[in-house]
């Protein structure tokens, strides 16, 4: 039997036997760089871009450069991918229906972040990421992740291994919280089941001796945790796609990765907590203590 042939642009429907790890890596990297290039342009013409507010958060700010990259990155897509389904956050517009992506049974998914880290986009502060996932059969099959500051871009295949610029990545060696550095990038909803009282999560964690940052970017947090640069991060109120690559890298680099009950449900509920094994533990233990079910009334946190 003749191996199968190369995807090529124009293909309206490639059968899952021929969609080689290599292959679907190679138009996500293609579709990441063509969105970092025309952020670039567009982080030459700040000053004329236009910024709203959405309508549910007044700090959760989209841009003309944020439709912009979306836009070609979904054209990269498209190019080879006619019929698979997208999900982006601007095209969105409302709440995705993330139990339905994540069964098996679910269409071929490119989910999509053309600009994490909006807020520091618009101020010139330069700490943002276009980010890609590609989930299949209900799994995260592979993601790519690229900087704007540095260029650097973050690759990872499910059982293939993580790398940043072509070299491995793992998580830190980190044996315990002190000293630690860690992230976080908590919204928390009303509507979350699990309420999370994230002040005192900080007061219990700084009492370990350790810094953390809030960066304004989950999805460089979770990059950088896979790369060993940061030993944990925690995080609720996100959405698929400021998770999905991230937390595929962060297993893939040796971390482990949960949601706020220890379950692996991150990507539904919206909350997080990964990084190096004994570092996740440490962060973890103090998320779940001051965590409570929705429907229990707020009280003392637990000690």
């Amino acid at each position: 039997m003749p191996p199968p042939r190369a995807i090529r642009p124009g293909d309206a429907f490639v059968p899952s036997a021929v969609r080689s790890d290599e292959a679907l890596l190679n138009v996500a990297v293609k579709a990441v760089r063509k969105g970092h290039r025309v952020l670039n342009r567009c982080a030459q013409r700040l000053d004329r871009l236009n910024a709203a507010a959405k309508q549910d958060n007044p700090t959760n700010l989209v841009t003309q450069a944020d439709t912009e990259v979306e836009a070609a990155v979904i054209e990269e897509i498209r190019t080879f991918f006619k019929h698979d389904a997208i999900l982006a956050e601007e095209l969105s517009g409302e709440e995705p229906d993330v139990a339905a992506l994540m069964q098996r049974d679910a269409p071929r998914t490119w989910v999509i972040d053309p600009i994490d880290g909006t807020t520091n986009f618009v101020h010139g502060y330069p700490h943002y990421a276009v980010a890609l996932a590609y989930v299949e059969d209900g799994r995260v099959r592979l993601g790519v992740i690229s900087s704007a500051a540095t260029g650097e871009l973050f690759t990872v295949v499910r059982g293939a291994g993580a790398l940043l610029d072509g070299h491995a990545m793992r998580v830190s060696g980190r044996t315990q919280l002190r000293g630690a550095l860690l992230a976080n990038c908590s919204h928390g909803r009303e509507t979350d089941a699990l309420q999370h009282d994230n002040l005192a999560t900080y007061r219990d964690l700084y009492s370990k001796r350790l810094t953390i940052r809030r960066t304004g970017s989950a999805v460089l947090d979770m990059a950088y945790v896979a790369a060993g640069r940061l030993d944990g991060f925690w995080g609720s109120g996100l959405q698929p796609w400021d998770m999905a690559a991230g937390g595929l890298m962060i297993a893939e680099a040796g971390g482990l990765i949960s949601d706020y009950s220890a379950a692996d449900n991150w990507m539904q509920t919206g909350q997080v907590v990964c990084g190096a094994p004994q570092c996740y533990a440490g962060i973890l233990h103090s998320v779940m203590q001051r965590s409570r079910p929705a429907e229990e009334p707020a009280g003392e946190s637990p000690d």
